[in-house]
């Protein structure tokens, strides 16, 4: 896909197929982790999907340029990209995946806060990833969702909070893991 992607010739395609060629490219790059550090291939997108996208490519183009930011190591601009993806997607919950998107971006947002000492906001945007996870049926991220909230209310000193967050996914793991892989052993013989 990647190298079909780089081929097509951005000046023979309307300015609304290019837009959408240079988010699946970077969806591309993200997906086989050859992730996308220079905003000229999202920029571009961004700035269609604001002037004629919808909700829902609005936030998508804002969480794929702000993934490009986050890679170069520009934070802020990350930050703020992550939180405009989060306004629309929340806007536009349901359409075209939002909700997956929305678990995402409060997960990242969440890392970030938590990396930068903002234990609080950490807290909040992990507390709605779990919610979000529960919505889209996904025991896996909720799991891990989980665990980050509970780091981030040990991290503003909640401390047996943060225990009763992880003993309330313990007893669910146990369940999940029995439903998703039933052939599975956790123990090898």
């Amino acid at each position: 896909a990647l190298l079909a992607l780089r081929q097509i010739d951005p000046s023979a395609i309307s300015p609304a197929a290019d837009a959408r060629r240079r988010l699946l490219l970077a969806q591309t790059y993200s997906r086989t982790g050859a992730e996308a550090d220079k905003d000229s291939l999202t920029a571009p997108a961004l700035d269609y999907y604001e002037r004629h996208g919808s909700g829902a490519e609005r936030a998508y183009a804002w969480y794929f340029d702000a993934k490009v930011h986050h890679n170069a190591g520009d934070l802020g601009r990350a930050i703020k990209g992550y939180t405009q993806a989060m306004l629309y997607a929340e806007r536009n919950r349901d359409k075209a995946g939002t909700t997956k998107l929305l678990m995402a971006l409060y997960h990242t947002l969440g890392l970030l806060y938590l990396e930068q000492g903002y234990d609080t906001e950490a807290e909040e945007a992990f507390s709605k990833a779990v919610a979000a996870a529960q919505e889209t049926g996904s025991g896996e991220l909720e799991g891990y969702s989980r665990y980050m909230l509970s780091s981030a209310q040990y991290a503003n000193g909640r401390y047996a909070e943060a225990i009763e967050t992880l003993s309330r996914w313990s007893g669910r793991a146990t369940r999940w893991h029995s439903v998703s892989s039933p052939s599975r052993s956790p123990c090898k013989t």
